[in-house]
C-alpha cells in the first residue's frame, strides 16, 4: 500500500508538494491565524520538492525528493516561528548567506522520503546550527522541547460528544428559527436542514434520511422540534461513531 504521506494532490496550482507537507504548512497557517491574527495570510511556496538531483544547483539537493520547500520571505519572523511550531525545521535564509533572495527553507521533521543532504539539514536543526555549510548556530527562534508534526491535520477523526452536541444543537436552532410561514411541513424542515451551518457536511444526507424515518407531521402539518432534534442528534451519532 502506497503511503498517503507521499501523495501529490494538486495544491495552489502545484503538484510537487506532498500530503505530509501540505497538512505542516496549513498547521502553521492556522497557527499564524490563531496566535496573530492582524498579519495572517496564506503562505507563499516559490519551491517544493520532486526535482530531482539536477535542480537549482543553490538548493544542493534539498529539493530533490520529498519536504524540501522555499516560501517567500514575508517579513514576519511569527511565520517563520509558526513553521517550527507546527513541527518544522526552518531558517531564514538571507542574501548575505549566499545567493538568493531573502526566504524561508525548511520541512517537516520526520519527513518519510528526504533527500540525503535534507536529512542532515534536519539533523544540524536538531544540532542547534544553521544547516549551512558554515554549520553556523541556529539563527531562529529556539524551542524546547522541539514539536513534531500532526498527521493528519486537521485531527478531523477525533469528535468528542460535547462536539458532537453542538453541532447538532445549531442545526436544531436553524430549523427552529426558519421562517416558513404556514408550510411546517417535513419538506419545509428539510430544505432548511440542506442550509443548516453544519460543521459536518458530509452528514448532510444522513441527517436528512434519519429527519425522514423520524418525522411524521401531525394532522395539521406541524413539525414537532422534539422529533426534529432527536432525528438529527441520531443521525450525527451514527455518522461519528
Amino acid at each position: 500500500m502506497s503511503d498517503p504521506r507521499l501523495a501529490r494532490p494538486l495544491w495552489r496550482g502545484r503538484t510537487n508538494v506532498d500530503a505530509f507537507t501540505i497538512a505542516w504548512i496549513e498547521h502553521a497557517e492556522d497557527i499564524v491565524r490563531e496566535r496573530w491574527p492582524k498579519i495572517a495570510h496564506q503562505f507563499v511556496v516559490t519551491q517544493g520538492g520532486y526535482q530531482g538531483f539536477g535542480g537549482d544547483p543553490d538548493s544542493a539537493g534539498t529539493h530533490a525528493l520529498g519536504g524540501g520547500t522555499d516560501f517567500t520571505w514575508c517579513g514576519h519572523p511569527e511565520c517563520l516561528l509558526a513553521l517550527r511550531l507546527a513541527g518544522g525545521f526552518v531558517w531564514h535564509r538571507t542574501p548575505e548567506q549566499g545567493d538568493w533572495v531573502d526566504h524561508i527553507h525548511g520541512a517537516p521533521i520526520g519527513h518519510p522520503l528526504m533527500a540525503p543532504v535534507l536529512a542532515r539539514q534536519e539533523t544540524s536543526y536538531f544540532d542547534r546550527r544553521n544547516g549551512l555549510a558554515n554549520n553556523g548556530p541556529d539563527d531562529g527562534p529556539r524551542l524546547d522541547p522541539i514539536p513534531r508534526p500532526i498527521w493528519p491535520y486537521p485531527e478531523v477523526d477525533i469528535v468528542t460528544e460535547d462536539e458532537m452536541n453542538q453541532v447538532a444543537d445549531k442545526v436544531v436552532a436553524k430549523l427552529l428559527a426558519a421562517d416558513v410561514g404556514d408550510d411546517r411541513t417535513v419538506k419545509a424542515a428539510l430544505r432548511m436542514a440542506a442550509k443548516a451551518p453544519s460543521a459536518a457536511r458530509e452528514l448532510e444526507r444522513l441527517i436528512t434520511d434519519r429527519i425522514l424515518e423520524a418525522l411524521t407531521p401531525s394532522s395539521s402539518g406541524v413539525v414537532d422540534a422534539a422529533v426534529i432534534e432527536d432525528a438529527v442528534k441520531a443521525a450525527l451519532r451514527e455518522g461519528t461513531g
